[in-house]
Order: C-alpha cells, then sequence, then structure tokens
C-alpha cells in the first residue's frame, strides 16, 4: 500500500467508524519525505484512538501530527491540528477528572456514617450522608448489589436528618438516590414527587420528573396528586 492509499484507506475507514481499520492504514502510512502527508496520517490515528477511548495515545498521536504539520511548514494545517490537539487535551482532562471523581466515590461510600457528619450540623448533615448514598448507589448500579441494603440504610438515615433540618431540598435527593437501588422504584420516586410538589423549586421538581422518566414510573398529573 502506498502512502497515498494507506491515507485513503485511513479516511476511509474513519468515514464508516470502523476505528481499527483507521488505525491500521494510519501506521502503515510510511512517507518520510512528505510530512504533510504523515501529518495526515497521525491525525486520522488521533481521532480513531479517541474515539476507542484510548485517549492518551490519541493525545500523543494529535501531538506527533502537529509536529509534522510544522515541519511541512502547513500553516493551515498547524492550525488545524492544534484544535484537534486541544480537544483531545480536553478530553484526557475530563477522563482523569472523572476517575478521580469516582476513586473519590469510592473512598466516600466506606467512610462511616458518624465520621463522615461528624462537626457537621442542619443540612449538610444530610447532604453529606446524600452523597454517600449516591456513591453506593453507583456502586449498587456498577454491580455491586451486596451493598443495595447499605445504601437503603445510609438514604434512611440522610431522609431523616433532612426532616430533622427542614431541607425538602435533601430529603427529595435521598429518596432519589433510594429509588435508583430499590426494588420497587415507585416507591421513593411518590414519595420525593409529593415532597418536591410542595415546595416552589422547579429544579427539584424537574430533578423528580427525570428519575421517574428513567424509571419508568407514571407520576400523579397536576391536581390529581
Amino acid at each position: 500500500m502506498t502512502p497515498d492509499e494507506a491515507a485513503l484507506a485511513a479516511f476511509a475507514a474513519l468515514r464508516r467508524r470502523d476505528w481499527p481499520a483507521a488505525i491500521a492504514a494510519a501506521e502503515a502510512l510510511r512517507a518520510p519525505d512528505r510530512p504533510a502527508l504523515e501529518a495526515r496520517g497521525a491525525a486520522y490515528r488521533a481521532q480513531a484512538l479517541r474515539e476507542l477511548g484510548r485517549i492518551d495515545e490519541a493525545e500523543r498521536a494529535a501531538a506527533s501530527a502537529v509536529q509534522l504539520a510544522k515541519k511541512a511548514g502547513d500553516v493551515d494545517g498547524v492550525a488545524q491540528l492544534r484544535a484537534l490537539h486541544a480537544s483531545i487535551l480536553a478530553g484526557l482532562a475530563a477522563t482523569r477528572a472523572a476517575a478521580q471523581e469516582r476513586a473519590r466515590d469510592a473512598t466516600l461510600a466506606d467512610m462511616p456514617d458518624d465520621a463522615l457528619i461528624e462537626g457537621v450540623e442542619g443540612a449538610e448533615r444530610a447532604a453529606a450522608l446524600v452523597r454517600k448514598a449516591g456513591a453506593l448507589a453507583d456502586a449498587v448500579v456498577a454491580g455491586h448489589t451486596t451493598r443495595r441494603d447499605e445504601c437503603l440504610a445510609v438514604t434512611t438515615r440522610a431522609i431523616a436528618e433532612a426532616r430533622v433540618a427542614g431541607s425538602a431540598r435533601e430529603e427529595v435527593l435521598a429518596l432519589l438516590c433510594a429509588a435508583r437501588v430499590a426494588p420497587d422504584p415507585a416507591v421513593p420516586i411518590h414519595a420525593a414527587h409529593a415532597v418536591a410538589d410542595a415546595t416552589s423549586d422547579q429544579n427539584l421538581v424537574t430533578a423528580v420528573a427525570r428519575a421517574a422518566r428513567a424509571a419508568g414510573v407514571a407520576l400523579p398529573l397536576p391536581g390529581f396528586g
């Protein structure tokens, strides 16, 4: 396969969303005397790697494409490839941030309730427990079903703390956490709907409606609750 044929094959594979084929064709593109063409191949490879979630490799390929375009003196190409590199860097930062968030959530899920709310007052006690319940619900959804009862116990305590503090927001959020793992999500969703509906907080009402749609739960029509 000639370098031009490899570039065309990589582009065609990208168009049909065949990411492995695009990578293979891009890697077959070898043209040391044509840095602009090699830059194109590196860019195709970066795009395919990004689609496969191989963000670190995609970032390196995009950076290489920028350098090759500079070597070729392709001013327009450098600008376009820098934009590609910047978008991949942003994705890389988001991926790392998400991994850090998951790590924090895992730590939060294992923290004892009393340690979590020690020295915390009012609605913040409920909010801390809601965050833990959310982390536990994530674990259950990810397949750790043995943590279901633990999650429901934390949501029960969060609801109690929210009621003591008079925080409808935290009560609704705790109920929605329970809905994610409860055998019958309709029960906590209807309870959350009743609390949210009694407030003037449209954000809470919307959150409950979104959770109801996701769970396939019908909510009472206005005036018929």
